[in-house]
């Protein structure tokens, strides 16, 4: 135990290689079935799933346990502290403060309390971690001239690079003059759900060939068009606050966007945007796990399947669109120019309340395995998703098994 906490102490301080991350299965499980001392968090670098409840009619529980970033994501309150960063600043300076922990070979950036200007990209750097003192008193504000690309972006081929405790939020202002999408929903008008017209800024951007890299303990406000958007593997998104985004209208905007694998997505909770999307044939073997939404989860297009949707509260407000467009907690594709997913991708353990329709509690009976989707466009939504025979509950009661 002594030369594992050793090894994890050199991660901490991201300044050595990523060596100390589990490397096999075996790494990531225990034989014991009692409870620890500790309780820790899906996401933690020494969290534990417990074996004895895996399900060999399930084996796809031996990847979901991979799921988010290898051997998780360091204490904030361990980090070392490399460079600190006064408010008042813009890109250029978080930028080079970063590039300058990189060539030291890792470390943290600390932003002290008080407002930023991000008028250009913020590009994270593998194993360097941008910390802010206070979650809700150190704020990132979008410049609203930038007009495309990423506020911050995990490179292609970053690792082992996160953000943590901070808010970011876009600078943009509606026709009323107030910094807020003027629409709440997506209520189906490119008229009214368009409000930044050609302003395609991500938030928080993984790109492909992106891996092992996190967003923890933030606010993501008002973006522009994606509040986060991850076609990488192997990124952890917990504990983020997202709400609101002015581009909610067709053809891919405003989404909470799932496009490859491994990705876990824990204790967030999100409202206000267009979609909670998981898409792509890459898209496999993602978890949501223990969030509370108001906004539904949608298996939008061509995913893989495998993809695991477990211990979550799904609640659409009564004021969500139920008519066109009309929203149900978990959907399949929306349009004919959409395909089902490849394989199926299994509910289980949620709470679905659709305050919109009447409030329908669909696939929140424990008893049952929920798969799907079925149709493009099911003309019953709410079979959408369904047991099948082979499916049963897992011996385990779970199918992400964490101790």
């Amino acid at each position: 135990m002594k030369k594992y906490f050793l090894f994890l102490s050199l991660f901490i301080l991201l300044a050595g290689t990523n060596s100390c991350f589990a490397s096999s299965e075996d790494e990531l499980v225990s034989e014991k079935s009692g409870t620890s001392e500790q309780k820790y968090r899906a996401g933690d670098p020494d969290v534990e799933f417990d074996k004895s409840k895996f399900d060999a009619d399930y084996p796809q529980i031996r990847e979901w346990i991979k799921a988010g970033v290898r051997g998780g994501i360091p204490f904030v309150d361990k980090l070392e502290i490399k460079e600190t960063l006064e408010p008042g600043v813009s890109s250029s300076a978080i930028n080079a403060a970063i590039n300058k922990v990189a060539k030291q070979g890792g470390g943290a950036v600390l932003l002290k309390k008080g407002t930023y200007n991000i008028n250009a990209k913020v590009r994270m750097k593998s194993k360097v971690a941008l910390v802010g003192e206070d979650r809700k008193e150190t704020v990132c504000v979008i410049n609203k001239g930038m007009m495309e690309g990423a506020a911050f972006e995990f490179g292609a081929n970053q690792a082992y690079s996160g953000i943590y405790r901070l808010t970011i939020k876009g600078g943009w202002v509606n026709r009323n003059g107030e910094n807020k999408p003027l629409y709440d929903w997506n209520v189906g008008s490119k008229e009214k759900n368009n409000e930044l017209d050609g302003n395609g800024v991500i938030s928080v951007s993984f790109v492909r060939d992106s891996h092992d890299c996190w967003i923890d303990d933030m606010d993501i406000l008002n973006s522009a068009d994606f509040p986060m958007r991850s076609y990488g593997a192997h990124h952890t998104m917990r504990n983020i606050h997202v709400d609101g985004c002015f581009n909610k209208h067709g053809g891919c905007h405003g989404y909470f966007f799932l496009m490859n694998t491994h990705n876990l997505v824990t204790e967030c909770h999100v409202t206000h945007i267009r979609h909670i999307s998981i898409q792509g044939e890459k898209a496999e073997y993602n978890v949501l796990y223990n969030n509370d939404f108001e906004q539904e989860i949608s298996f939008h297009h061509g995913d893989n399947g495998n993809n695991l949707i477990e211990y979550n509260r799904v609640t659409l407000p009564e004021d969500m669109p139920n008519k066109q467009p009309n929203y149900f907690a978990i959907m399949g594709p929306w349009s004919i120019q959409h395909s089902v997913s490849a394989n199926d991708n299994f509910i289980f353990r949620n709470r679905c309340l659709e305050k919109n329709h009447d409030n329908a509690t669909p696939w929140s009976d424990d008893s049952k395995v929920y798969v799907g989707p079925m149709e493009v466009k099911h003309k019953e939504p709410h079979k959408n998703f369904i047991e099948k025979p082979q499916y049963k509950v897992p011996s385990g009661g779970t199918f992400y098994p964490i101790r």
